[in-house]
């Protein structure tokens, strides 16, 4: 029989690194392609995966965190009487230690920008007063139906 060595597969892609800054690490892997005959070389056991740090060059800055903006105005009652609700909402953006945003050329890791994107939104039920008699609540009513339309070729008729 004849002599066969094993032989690796190829490597996967770089896992994303697990640490944002000052250093993480990144981990690929890859599977055997060909086992080896009797008679054949092994695989080595540790070139099935291999690690590599990243992020090193990335400081933590300790200045930089999530912070809220301010509310805005609260929105107007589309209601002219009775009971409404308003809104207002506020986002959640990264400050640095002045509470300023950072521009986008400021060397802060991707993932972390990403993080601190959210949106929050208040809502609060308002009482306008009093109808009145010029101003009656009505409900919702459906007019008559209108008439069937003609057959459409594929058999449907609408109303």
């Amino acid at each position: 029989s004849q002599e066969v060595d094993c032989k690796w597969g190829s490597w996967s892609n770089w896992t994303k690194c697990d640490q944002e800054c000052k250093g993480g690490q990144q981990r690929r892997h890859r599977e055997i392609e060909q086992e080896p005959s009797v008679r054949g070389k092994p695989c080595e056991s540790r070139a099935a995966d291999q690690v590599r740090p990243c992020n090193t060059d990335v400081p933590c800055s300790a200045a930089v965190y999530c912070g809220w903006t301010d509310w805005s105005e609260w929105s107007s009652p589309t209601a002219d009487c009775g009971n409404d609700q308003v809104r207002r909402s506020r986002m959640r953006i990264l400050l640095d230690s002045d509470q300023n945003a950072p521009t986008e050329s400021a060397e802060i890791p991707r993932g972390l920008r990403q993080s601190c994107r959210a949106h929050e939104e208040e809502i609060a039920a308002v009482e306008l007063g009093d109808c009145g008699p010029d101003c009656i609540p009505v409900d919702c009513v459906f007019g008559d139906w209108s008439p069937w339309s003609d057959c459409s070729c594929s058999g449907v008729r609408s109303q």
